[in-house]
């Protein structure tokens, strides 16, 4: 009812002046802030003010009730109502006692609204600070010329930072068309970009339990999809033929899901698609490397021996301590959460190995394997293509060597 009688334009005029980018003062702007004629401007541009725009609602509705009772006493005390009617009356008691503590009150938070401005505006100044102090530090400490490389890198993220946390205003539904790469400018609506950037957001969230699940993923996205008739490889640039071509003795195996054979020929395989053999032992002079290298043994012989719970837990203490990393790791960790009918936590682990190399093609069919098991057929059937498409390419880079 509220909404029908009170228009809303006066909201709509606040938010998008909150979605307003606000720019530092430099000296012009000061001396524009302070001349004296901003009395007489601030005047003129009052009805402006998202403040007075905030309060004409409740204004309004307070004022028509007091017209409502206004009205009513003055019908009342002309005898124009009949004689039942009773002259609306209020003591001032109560304003007289709540006054003193609603003033403090306002003093408080105007107060606390303060204090919390000026802590923001130091946490940020120490953001900037300590980015401006590391990125002269990278300037200064890198002087190799072979690494200018790893010296760009390093200042493009150390540039990124503050930038992803001015970012995390806009993800709340602030200012969509900042985060909207151009590509994708006028192919989504508002609603559809708000929904894109709040998975994004939560893909990258640094706690695992907070980012969605791949099929919770895929069916998010499958909604956003409006060009259905257009194949999924056009629209992630994947190039396409219309013969497909044979699957070898592993892609085999894992569109069958025969646990079995892929078990046998990752066994067979070992560690020589990603270099962890036993030249890693001249690394052992630590205590901890021994700790890393001997939870790869105990992972390894447990996996030899289809231990594949033991082969679980090995392989997770290796992966935790972190000193070296391995898509052969994570690819026996997957097929092991296979074998135990952890399928969710397979296909995450097969996404890894192919995080760490994003060539491998033994981690395209693992994921065929375990998006299978997952129901998602489709998915799979991608996957054994791309893991086909990868395994060719290295046949033949290895038949020019």
């Amino acid at each position: 009812m509220w909404k029908q009688i009170i228009p809303d334009w006066a909201d709509e005029i606040k938010e998008r002046g909150f979605r307003q980018d606000r720019t530092l003062y430099d000296h012009e702007k000061w001396v524009h802030h302070r001349s004296s004629y901003r009395h007489l401007r601030d005047f003129l541009t009052s009805l402006s003010s998202r403040v007075i725009l905030s309060l004409i609602p409740p204004v309004i509705a307070f004022t028509l009730v007091a017209v409502v009772i206004a009205s009513y006493n003055t019908a009342v005390a002309l005898e124009w109502l009949p004689e039942v009617f009773p002259m609306l009356r209020s003591s001032a008691l109560p304003y007289q006692l709540t006054a003193p503590a609603l003033a403090l009150l306002l003093v408080f938070r105007t107060e606390a609204s303060y204090s919390r401005f000026e802590e923001g505006r130091k946490a940020w100044t120490k953001v900037i600070a300590g980015t401006n102090d590391f990125a002269r530090q990278i300037i200064s400490g890198v002087e190799n010329s072979g690494d200018a490389e790893l010296k760009k890198a390093l200042l493009q993220y150390v540039v990124a930072f503050p930038v992803a946390l001015k970012a995390l205003d806009l993800i709340r539904d602030r200012n969509l068309q900042m985060l909207t790469d151009s590509c994708l400018e006028g192919q989504l609506s508002q609603d559809d970009g708000t929904e894109l950037v709040r998975l994004a957001s939560r893909c990258l969230q640094s706690e695992p339990r907070e980012r969605p699940n791949p099929k919770s993923l895929v069916a998010a996205l499958t909604t956003l999809q409006k060009e259905t008739e257009i194949p999924s490889h056009v629209l992630m640039g994947i190039p396409h033929t219309n013969s497909c071509s044979p699957l070898s003795p592993l892609g085999e195996a894992c569109s069958r899901r025969d646990l079995t054979a892929v078990h046998e020929i990752l066994e067979n395989i070992g560690y020589k698609d990603d270099g962890m053999t036993n030249e890693l032992s001249f690394q052992m002079w630590t205590d901890q490397m021994q700790e890393t290298l001997d939870s790869k043994k105990n992972g390894d012989s447990a996996f030899k021996q289809k231990d594949f719970r033991t082969a679980i837990e090995c392989y997770s203490q290796f992966i935790d301590i972190g000193n070296m990393v391995s898509p052969t790791i994570f690819a026996r960790r997957s097929l092991s959460y296979l074998m135990d009918e952890m399928p969710q936590e397979a296909l995450n682990d097969a996404m890894q190995a192919q995080v760490v190399s994003p060539i491998w093609h033994i981690a395209s069919y693992l994921q065929a394997a375990a998006l299978s098991a997952l129901g998602m057929e489709t998915e799979a059937q991608s996957a054994l293509k791309e893991g086909t498409v990868l395994e060719a390419k290295m046949n033949t880079a290895a038949g020019h060597k």
